[in-house]
Parts: C-alpha cells; structure tokens; sequence
C-alpha cells in the first residue's frame, strides 16, 4: 500500500507563497486606508492559505492490492482494480501539466471531468505511475 499526495507538495508551497502578496495588501490597506476592507482582505488570505493546504497536503490517493482510493478529510472513494475501465495520462487542458486518471468507464485519452466515484485525477508522477504498473497489466493509455 502506498499512499500519494493529489499534487506535487512544491505546489502546495509555491501556492501559499503566492498568496503572500494578498496578505501585505491587506496589512497595507488595513493600516493607511480602510480597515474594514483591509480585515476582509486578511480574511480572504487566511481562508485561501487554509484551502491550498486542504487541496496540496491532505487529498491523497491510495493504492493497495485491492485497488485505487481517493481519500480527502471529508471523504473518500474507492475503485477496485477490476471495475476499472481504463488508466491513462492526459492533459486536462491544452499546453498544461499532465494528469492521472482512473475511470470506470473505457475513457479516451482526453478527460475533462471532475473527481467523482467514477473518476479520479491526480498529478502526474512517474512514481504513480510506477506504483500503478504493479497492480495494473494493462495498457495505460497516454503513456510514453
């Protein structure tokens, strides 16, 4: 069993730290304009920090035996590796990062979906898909 973060944990920290110049407007708004606007706005970056870390630090995929787990503090959803359609790498957007998918259904290479009991995406790492070839036989489609 193997457990595997939903993003890269660099974006996760490269997230937070883009979110730093919203948190000094704030200060800066707070302290020589308006207050209110500025709390909001101290607000707003407190609420996103806490989302970036939920989305980069505490969704994960597990794999096992068994199959493929999609795990959030929240919930969780499983897919057993014989239910699976199809696995594959895609791009969910054109010119962007690559994705993992896993699919009930017999997917084509382009997958636009959200993250549902039918279907999970994740980052692509070489690690994932090392760790799935060891349950998975077949084809991954998209791999190269």
């Amino acid at each position: 069993m193997k457990k595997h973060l939903m993003v890269k944990p660099s974006v996760g920290i490269l997230g937070t730290a883009l979110l730093l110049p919203v948190f000094i407007a704030g200060i800066g708004v707070y302290y020589h304009f308006n207050k209110l606007i500025g709390f909001l706005l101290l607000l707003v970056f407190i609420y996103c920090v806490l989302e970036v870390i939920n989305v980069c630090f505490f969704r994960f995929m597990k794999f096992d035996e068994e199959g493929v787990e999609y795990r959030t503090p929240n919930l969780s959803y499983k897919m057993r590796w014989d239910d699976i359609g199809s696995i594959g790498v895609t791009n969910r957007s054109p010119g962007f990062k690559k994705w993992i998918y896993f699919s009930l259904k017999e997917e084509p290479n382009y997958v636009t979906g959200e993250i549902s009991q039918d279907l999970f995406v994740m980052n692509y790492r070489k690690s994932v898909i090392d760790e799935v070839q060891k349950y998975w036989s077949k084809e991954i489609n998209g791999l190269q």
